[in-house]
């Protein structure tokens, strides 16, 4: 009996080695975590390469792999901060100044998607047209209305 416990606890093991392996992503992400991530993603393509830090280029593919693989709302917050870090202050409104602080807060705490939805929509909210290609206009609602349907 206590040998087929083992066999049982070893089997479920290398069962959930696999799965995370295999699925590129921690089991713990959920759909709306995903469909955040899949935003994040298509925001920051939209930004203008000039509206972000030099060193942008060097930290945007592990910043990508990142987000991709981000197994929480917490985890994926912090990319989100780090986007918003690497974006300069000419490429949001100058209110962002006096917002900025309580949504650095906001985000440091953040622990559901609805949170991070909503900073999300507040950084992208405050971002000029300038800092992002022309093809956002195009895209803007329905990625608005794909990031406010995350509660």
């Amino acid at each position: 009996m206590r040998i087929a416990i083992r066999w049982v606890w070893a089997l479920a093991l290398v069962v959930g080695v696999v799965a995370t392996l295999a699925g590129g992503r921690p089991a713990l992400a959920g759909a709306d975590t995903e469909e955040l991530a899949q935003a994040l993603l298509q925001f920051e393509q939209n930004v203008r390469w000039r509206a972000v830090s030099d060193q942008w280029r060097g930290a945007r593919d592990g910043w990508v792999g990142e987000v991709q693989s981000a197994s929480s709302p917490a985890v994926l917050s912090r990319q989100v901060m780090v986007l918003e870090d690497a974006m300069g202050w000419d490429s949001v409104e100058a209110s962002w100044r006096q917002q900025r602080p309580g949504w650095v807060a906001m985000m440091q705490s953040a622990r559901t998607d609805g949170v991070v939805a909503r900073g999300m929509l507040e950084l992208e909210e405050a971002t000029l047209w300038s800092a992002v290609r022309q093809e956002w206009r195009g895209l803007r609602d329905d990625w608005v209305a794909r990031v406010k349907a995350v509660r």
